[in-house]
Formats: structure tokens, sequence, C-alpha cells
């Protein structure tokens, strides 16, 4: 692997994090996050479970789509 692909990757790795973690923040913190119940949400618990779900999706979808 060559420095140009490690940094790249290394930076693409820093920018999908923040992805993941900013857009469900700005989401969480401008929206009202409501059940079906009509409850709201406003855990901790909720939030990082929306985040590691998205990371999580956001890993396989970058592996899936750069498999050859």
């Amino acid at each position: 692997m060559t420095r140009t692909k490690f940094r790249f990757y290394m930076l693409n790795g820093l920018y999908q994090s923040a992805v993941v973690f900013f857009i469900p923040y700005l989401v969480w913190q401008v929206g009202l996050a409501v059940a079906s119940n009509g409850k709201g949400i406003e855990s901790l618990v909720n939030f990082g479970t929306t985040i590691v779900v998205a990371a999580i999706f956001a890993a396989n979808t970058y592996v899936g789509m750069n498999t050859h």
C-alpha cells in the first residue's frame, strides 16, 4: 500500500466518521425524536444506537462497493 492510498483511506475514514456522527446529532438536536407511542426519545442509549447502526451500515456498504 502506498502512502497516498493510506492517506486517502485515513481521510475517508475521518470523513465517514464525521458524517455518521454529525448528521444524526443535528437531526437529534433540531427535531423532536418521538416514538410510535408518542413518548419522547431523549436518552443517550437511543442516540448511541442510532450512531452504531449508521456506522455499521456505512462500513458494510463501503466494503461491499470496494470488493472486486
